[in-house]
């Protein structure tokens, strides 16, 4: 069994960002597969309820004063503060991991505490493995800029192996933040795709209607991406039987629930159907890459990365394994797609601008975002405010609906100009859950993820999966463009353009 160490400032409780659902859920896949995890994580001051594991062995939760926040006034500091005491090193050190994954720039000076307090009690420093789920760099205040590209920076330079969750996130990596002694050969994106837990529920009825028909004409003939059974051969098998026989199991990755229901959405289908995972992972640990070409992850590798540049020796094999470990989760329910679905892998989406000519039974104009200024929910307002100047709101029976916690003053100006100018608006403020979610996106018309760049956009595979295109900013400037199928589950157009002229678009 392999132990791992996981830190993530966000994971047990008071979950407010897809940072800490996409943190729960891997580790989630891990424990299916019978990684043994450490959590190291922080907790808000006020916390009062119960604390999720999500199947960790070990759970070690630090309060920190700020919450609610993943930026530099984040409490980074005070989780590695806390995380380099001796009650926290003892539990570590005597848990032996074998490597330690770290989400974001914030886990790096955990790391760095523990490896610090590891190496002079002379024990192993085990590897770490960059969880890059967002590149701060991109969005941040100008203030800001210095000390995020420092931290990123450093992080980047310190793990053995990097996780980026699309290309545009890993040629930024490999632009900007890997120091030129750095292979870029160690930096690697797996596309996350739906969740199990949204994966099982069952289809809206216009999808499920056409699903229902499409399996009554159509066999699984092609592939949508496949880590090839040709990989399954003696070769690939001398090469697993070369890596160590716990980390091979790590590679293995999970669905962290059990199969779904047949009526799942193509999404789904593309992403959770367990039976040929399962078959393919126990032929092959090889990943699959994106393709440059066809923006769909097709050929299959394995990565050598250099021993970190703070000098802690690691095994190559090593590395290369907990890459595939994870990409190997990534193909799992709460990740990347290794299994053949139906040539009509698009039609659900399709179908429903086909059969919902009645606006009725999709009203709403949909926003999933968190309220703060990274996420740009501004735009999403602005558009709403120009389509009721234009009568539009009224004209089409757009309901438009905003789903997002709202405390802050930026937070709270955004909802009243939203109700200002739709009265009819309908605000969600509690943090969702999937069928409460799925309910959502099953009455809506079109989904607006507003921001310029987002590391991958879960939101908008989980509209995609109801049958709820998305509009993202063009340039694939957004992620989950690297997963979906334009123009059927997204449409990508220029966010950045003058509101009246987005509105005409939209």
């Amino acid at each position: 069994m392999r132990r791992l160490v996981f830190i993530s400032l966000e994971f047990s409780a008071a979950t407010f960002s897809g940072n800490g659902v996409y943190a729960r859920s891997q580790v989630r896949s891990l424990c299916k597969q019978q990684c043994e995890v450490l959590i190291i994580c922080g907790k808000p001051v006020d916390h009062a309820g119960p604390s999720q594991t999500e199947g960790a062995a070990h759970l070690i939760e630090v309060t920190v004063p700020v919450w609610g926040r993943l930026d530099r006034l984040c409490s980074w500091a005070e989780l590695a503060e806390q995380s380099e005491s001796d009650a926290v090193v003892e539990q570590v050190a005597s848990f032996q991991p074998s490597a330690i994954l770290g989400v974001d720039w914030s886990s790096l000076p955990v790391y760095k505490a523990l490896s610090t307090a590891l190496q002079a009690k002379g024990l192993h420093v085990p590897p770490y493995i960059y969880m890059n789920y967002r590149v701060y760099l991109r969005t941040c205040l100008s203030e800001d800029a210095e000390f995020m590209q420092g931290m990123e920076s450093a992080a980047a330079a310190t793990a053995a192996a990097v996780i980026a969750l699309s290309r545009s996130d890993a040629d930024f990596i490999k632009r900007h933040l890997l120091p030129p002694q750095k292979s870029a050969a160690c930096v690697t994106v797996l596309l996350p795709a739906l969740r199990s837990d949204m994966a099982a529920l069952s289809l809206p009825y216009d999808m499920d209607v056409q699903h229902n028909k499409l399996d009554s004409t159509h066999t699984a003939s092609a592939a949508c991406i496949v880590l090839p059974r040709a990989h399954s051969n003696a070769s690939t098998a001398a090469q697993d039987s070369s890596q160590p026989a716990a980390t091979a199991a790590v590679a293995r990755g999970a669905n962290d629930d059990s199969s779904p229901s047949k009526a799942t959405s193509d999404i789904a289908a593309r992403a959770v159907d367990e039976s040929p995972i399962r078959s393919i992972i126990k032929q092959t640990s090889l990943g699959a890459r994106v393709s440059p070409s066809i923006g769909r992850r097709t050929t299959p590798f394995s990565i050598s990365t250099p021993n970190d540049s703070d000098g802690v020796e690691s095994s190559v094999d090593d590395q290369s394994t907990f890459v595939r470990a994870l990409q190997d989760h990534h193909a799992s329910a709460d990740g990347l797609l290794h299994h053949e679905v139906s040539s009509q892998e698009c039609m659900a989406p399709a179908h429903y601008a086909e059969s919902s000519n009645d606006s009725c039974s999709r009203p709403y104009l949909t926003c999933c975002v968190r309220l703060s200024p990274e996420k740009q929910p501004h735009r999403f307002v602005e558009l709403v405010e120009e389509l009721a100047h234009q009568g539009m709101v009224q004209q089409l029976g757009i309901i438009p609906v905003m789903c997002a916690s709202a405390t802050t003053p930026y937070a709270l100006a955004l909802v009243a100009r939203l109700q200002a100018a739709a009265p009819n608006c309908i605000l969600h403020t509690q943090f969702l859950g999937p069928e409460e979610l799925a309910k959502i996106y099953s009455k809506t018309r079109l989904n607006i993820h507003p921001c310029l760049y987002d590391a991958y956009g879960m939101t908008v595979v989980e509209a995609a999966s109801q049958g709820a295109p998305s509009i993202v900013n063009a340039g694939g400037t957004v992620g989950a463009t690297d997963l979906l199928k334009a123009p059927v589950e997204v449409f990508e157009l220029n966010l950045a353009l003058p509101v009246a002229q987005l509105a005409s678009q939209v």
